[in-house]
């Protein structure tokens, strides 16, 4: 995986944090890849597609 470092505003922090407490994620960096993951399936990044299958093998 490549770093990428981001600003997010502290309301987003709180919220993905809140979900990371409530178990539906492990932490927080992977509650954001998928929701990185799920905004480009959303779009129809058609070569993100194939990378999906990729990261669900590793799940």
């Amino acid at each position: 995986m490549k770093p990428v470092s981001v600003k997010l505003p502290k309301e987003y922090v709180e919220g993905l944090n809140s979900l990371v407490e409530k178990g539906f994620y492990a932490n927080l960096r992977e509650a954001i890849r998928f929701a990185i993951r799920d905004l480009l399936q959303k779009e129809g990044y058609s070569e993100f597609n194939q990378g999906v299958k990729r990261e669900r093998a590793y799940a």
